[in-house]
């Protein structure tokens, strides 16, 4: 599973190995952004040795919260 955007960052990697199990599986992804505001996500989904898509999404992440520094300013 890998992770990609312009405007997020992922502190503890933005890809990881998952075993899917035949049910629904969560998976936490740590992410951290600079400001408030939407931005795109690419999640993709390949096999272990990366060679076959399984799947590609597109997501919007909506982020709201602003920091004790950023609210100060």
């Amino acid at each position: 599973m890998r992770l990609e955007s312009d405007q997020l960052r992922f502190p503890d990697g933005a890809e990881r190995l998952v075993t899917l199990p035949p049910q629904n599986t969560t998976e936490r992804f740590a992410v951290v952004t600079r400001a408030p505001g939407a931005f795109p996500l690419s999640i993709t989904v390949t096999s272990p040795d990366g060679d076959l898509v399984v799947n590609r999404s597109e997501l919007t992440i909506r982020s709201t919260v602003v920091s004790g520094v950023g609210a100060t300013l």
